[in-house]
């Protein structure tokens, strides 16, 4: 009796760490993902022409909104 309820506490603790796991490679995974150039400096462009907003302002709205921190223009 005791085998069995040990046996089930551990598989769904097994199965909880795998789910996490799993969960954890797919936002990885997400995040892993490269807006194209072009992207970036037609938001720049828009941002600093049609908005007049700051360019260095612009650059670091527009990284913060596409989740990208190291890129350089």
């Amino acid at each position: 009796m005791y085998t069995l309820i040990f046996c089930g506490l551990v598989g769904v603790l097994v199965s909880a760490a795998v789910c996490a796991g799993v969960y954890r490679l797919g936002v990885r995974h997400g995040r892993a993902h490269v807006a194209p150039f072009p992207l970036y400096e037609e938001l720049l462009d828009h941002r600093i022409d049609c908005l007049g907003q700051d360019p260095l302002q612009a650059r670091i709205e527009v990284e913060n909104s596409l989740a990208e921190t190291d890129w350089a223009a």
